[in-house]
């Protein structure tokens, strides 16, 4: 079986919903189990027929250890271990099934704190089980791709708003055969990445920063230089002239007689 991703979120509310729709389906292998008992061993209450209660322990424990879709405890193997050994003591009489329900209970809480409880609790993450529900059974199963229509409602659940830098990537999901567990661990390692090149950017920025202050203190520079020149011919300009004037305004010299 594939190992689930680290960043697969939204598979988590799906593998609530597949262990939704498998704990009905062993209800109705149980009820059946129980019918059949009480006509053939006229029982009303299957752990007071042991054969009865035997076949009962086995489809529970077949429930958890044999389950045929990704459910929340799938990857829990050491979890899966102590049910095996807690169903065996129910089955020889050293515990009571109220003591695998338990367990369940508290694994299933250590579950949802450490993937993180959705805003709105429960009531989200029921009516997403039934959006889910009523696709996955309205749809033709293909083990390679995702129904459109889930698609689009995990994109309006997970993606709404939509931030343009995650544009790229949901257009990527609505028109491949990536699941999106997938393309969230694309997101996730191409934000590790950018985190990664901060250094080498900042760096860059940097350079980049102080090329641009010495190409503004060059175009200074020259402005001031130019405009110096340009007092400068002013000035000698103006003094050039007031010599000229000065000639002009000159008064000619008389020599004077005995």
């Amino acid at each position: 079986m594939t190992t689930p991703s680290t960043h697969s979120l939204p598979e988590h509310w799906t593998e609530l919903t597949a262990s939704r729709q498998q704990r009905a389906l062993c209800l109705t292998a149980l009820q059946a189990l129980q019918r059949s008992c009480t006509e053939t061993h006229h029982k009303t209450s299957l752990p007071d027929c042991p054969p009865c209660h035997a076949q009962a322990l086995d489809v529970l424990k077949r429930r958890y250890t044999e389950s045929p879709r990704r459910e929340w405890f799938t990857q829990r193997r050491a979890f899966l271990h102590e049910l095996e050994g807690l169903f065996q003591d129910v089955g020889e009489g050293r515990r009571g099934v109220e003591a695998v329900e338990a367990r369940v209970e508290a694994e299933k809480e250590a579950w949802y704190r450490g993937v993180g409880m959705p805003d709105g609790g429960m009531e989200a993450v029921d009516a997403f089980a039934e959006k889910v529900s009523s696709i996955i059974n309205s749809t033709a199963p293909t083990p390679t791709e995702e129904p459109q229509q889930l698609k689009d409602v995990y994109i309006s659940t997970f993606f709404t708003p939509t931030p343009p830098s995650l544009t790229p990537y949901l257009e990527s999901y609505r028109t491949s055969s990536q699941p999106l567990e997938a393309i969230i661990d694309a997101i996730v390692s191409d934000m590790s990445l950018s985190r990664a090149n901060q250094p080498a950017r900042h760096h860059h920025s940097a350079r980049l920063n102080e090329l641009r202050r010495a190409k503004s203190a060059f175009e200074l520079n020259r402005l001031q230089a130019k405009s110096r020149a340009q007092a400068k011919r002013k000035a000698a300009a103006a003094r050039a002239d007031a010599l000229a004037v000065r000639d002009e305004l000159r008064l000619p010299r008389f020599g004077g007689g005995g």
